[in-house]
């Protein structure tokens, strides 16, 4: 679903009790709906079936992973306009030539102590938002490196399964080992 830039969530996490042979299972799934796992949602899908094809589940396609990245350096962009505009306004604070009335000095002084925590603030800001940007970057730019696991069972969409007519939407994935 990822070309339709599919969106979901998970619900749960649980670990796999037993397999389907009746013995001990290490493996960590999740669920989400069958409408985000498969565009098919009138058929069953079942991994247990033999040579039934993998379906990894991934964290961001290349588009949305992409808009996240724009995202986050437009938002880099914007905290830095901030920190300029915060550091003109002190030096102008700064440069102001000191009054007479300790009442003005003392706000004054506290304005330009607030602006100074600001400029600090959206300095850690933008220290934080690079980080990220590079942890993104570094981690998570190869598709192959957002596979989060692979489908497990996803049965067709219903809404006839009892009397009360609740709607049946869902699909379990394997969790990948090595990331959880």
């Amino acid at each position: 679903m990822e070309a339709d830039d599919a969106q979901g969530s998970l619900g749960v996490y649980f670990h796999e009790g037993k397999n389907r042979k009746g013995e001990t299972s290490k493996r960590v799934m999740a669920i989400t709906n069958k409408h985000v796992t498969s565009k098919d949602t009138k058929s069953d899908y079942d991994s247990g079936r033999p040579g039934a094809p993998q379906k990894f589940i991934r964290n961001c396609g290349r588009r949305r992973f992409q808009q996240v990245v724009n995202e986050t350096r437009a938002f880099i962009a914007k905290k830095l306009g901030e920190a300029k505009l915060f550091a003109e306004q002190l030096a102008e604070m700064l440069a102001k030539p000191e009054s007479d009335d300790d009442e003005e000095v003392a706000a004054d002084k506290l304005a330009a102590k607030r602006k100074e925590e600001d400029l600090d603030r959206v300095k850690d800001d933008v220290g934080i938002l690079d980080d990220f940007l590079k942890l993104l970057n570094s981690t998570w730019s190869d598709a192959y490196q957002r596979i989060l696991g692979w489908l497990d069972w996803a049965p067709k969409i219903t809404n006839d399964l009892d009397d009360r007519r609740y709607t049946r939407d869902l699909g379990v994935f394997v969790l990948d080992e090595a990331k959880f």
